[in-house]
């Protein structure tokens, strides 16, 4: 829940499905969060430009079936350094 003015509102997080921006997924997933909005929802999108720079969902990377503790050891590097 997030607070603003005094009035809690849901918070809903869409996630994507593929790495392609703009497609039929996000856009229908889009239209779900903006009615969402509308009713008064607090709402965020991870979609296909941020879902791309992660390992399992991009197509194009060879090694993409990493072991869920060697993609955590990158990410946390990747993370602490950046």
């Amino acid at each position: 829940m997030v607070v603003m003015s005094g009035i809690r509102k849901p918070v809903i997080v869409g996630l994507g499905g593929t790495t392609k921006a703009d497609s039929s997924t996000e856009k229908a997933l889009r239209l779900v969060l903006s009615n969402a909005e509308r009713l008064g929802a607090a709402t965020c999108l991870i979609g296909g430009p941020f879902l791309a720079r992660l390992p399992l969902f991009d197509p194009n990377i060879a090694n993409a079936r990493v072991s869920n503790s060697n993609w955590s050891k990158q990410y946390a590097t990747r993370t602490v350094s950046s």
